[in-house]
């Protein structure tokens, strides 16, 4: 047991003769990769992610300065306006007053008479209406005095006036119609402004929808008004 263990370390010792200067490269590079893998690599790690940290908020600045730039343009005045355009035309919440005032208009444009009104509420409304339109709505059943040509001008002038409203059904007589409205109205979402999303500008879409809704009112101001009969003028619809 002995001689072997001699002989090892005699192999030993004439390996390390002939390969000692060898040893010293290996010995380097070992140590290079130690280095490389515990100090420079986590580095090189930590520079990818500041780099990624970066390009998100070069991302956020840009998004603000669009933002601020986009804001800046607008004119304060306008856009109140088309708020209050806007808000009439699809209410928060149910706009009995804007109901009265529409129908009373739409009889004044249309030669006719309103003889008596119901507000419609709980199970008489359709879910499947909302559910395709995606608003809530106030269900109205009126009584015109008219003719069939005065009552169709009557539906006319209701399509084209707010509070935004459909018709859902006629009951015609000789000189009297009864008609079913639903005047629709959305109650706002609570708003949480994100300074890392995009505020967009109005669309063209948008746009024209303004001012379909402009030309409304406009044609509203140059109608005559008209009143609804105080006995036909409830306290309280509800």
């Amino acid at each position: 047991m002995k001689e072997n263990t001699n002989v090892d370390l005699d192999t030993i010792k004439i390996l390390y003769s002939k390969y000692k200067e060898h040893l010293v490269y290996i010995l380097i590079l070992l140590i290079t990769l130690v280095l490389f893998l515990f100090a420079v690599l986590p580095r090189i790690r930590d520079l990818a992610r500041l780099n990624d940290e970066r390009k998100i908020e070069l991302n956020k600045f840009s998004i603000l300065k669009n933002n601020l730039d986009l804001l800046s343009n607008l004119d304060d005045s306008i856009l109140s306006t088309q708020l209050l355009l806007v808000s009439t035309a699809l209410p928060s919440e149910k706009d009995f007053e804007g109901v009265l005032s529409s129908i009373s208009s739409a009889t004044a444009k249309s030669n006719t008479s309103l003889s008596d009104y119901e507000f419609q509420v709980g199970g008489l409304s359709h879910p499947s209406i909302e559910e395709s339109t995606g608003f809530p709505f106030l269900t109205l059943a009126v009584s015109i005095k008219g003719t069939p040509s005065q009552i169709s001008e009557f539906i006319g002038s209701l399509s084209k006036s707010t509070p935004l409203s459909e018709v859902t059904s006629v009951t015609q007589n000789l000189n009297s119609a009864i008609i079913s409205i639903n005047f629709y109205y959305k109650a706002l979402v609570p708003f949480k402004f994100d300074d890392s999303q995009a505020i967009s500008p109005i669309s063209e879409k948008g746009k024209q929808v303004i001012k379909t809704l402009s030309s409304w009112e406009a044609d509203e101001l140059t109608q005559p008004e008209s009143s609804i009969p105080d006995n036909l003028l409830p306290p309280n619809p509800f």
